[in-house]
């Protein structure tokens, strides 16, 4: 006997909203713990590019600003997917508005495939829209 998982619409939205959230949270520890081959401690390392990435002396600071807006940004959107609040049609509408915006400046300022994993959840937020 099989096991039937029934998930509303806004149940998904919010679990692929938390997996976009989680690929950005993903590529920060890239960055912060796996990008220098050096051989100082791992804390020392993180806390030394934490601190260049957001310095007046890094001229690409705003993009990791951009970067470390999303994960938080979908996690509150996530959350609100989740949470329920997203049933009424007003609060669904101002959710997808904002992922398909956090999708298009993505798009426009990182890559394509981190825009593809945020621009996942709409279609799951467009049927909390229409009620399905």
């Amino acid at each position: 006997m099989a096991m039937q998982l029934n998930l509303r619409s806004e149940q998904i939205a919010g679990f692929l909203c938390l997996l976009a959230a989680a690929l950005a949270g993903v590529a920060w520890y890239v960055y912060l713990f796996l990008a220098d081959p050096s051989e100082r401690p791992l804390a020392e390392t993180a806390l030394g590019h934490f601190a260049y990435t957001f310095s007046p002396d890094n001229a690409d600071r705003w993009w990791f600003r951009w970067l470390a807006a999303i994960p938080i940004a979908l996690t509150a959107i996530g959350a609100a997917f989740l949470s329920g609040i997203a049933r009424t049609q007003a609060v669904a509408i101002l959710l997808v508005a904002a992922l398909v915006v956090l999708t298009a400046f993505t798009l426009y300022v990182a890559n394509w495939y981190l825009a593809v994993f945020i621009a996942l959840p709409v279609v799951w937020a467009w049927r909390c829209v229409r009620g399905m």
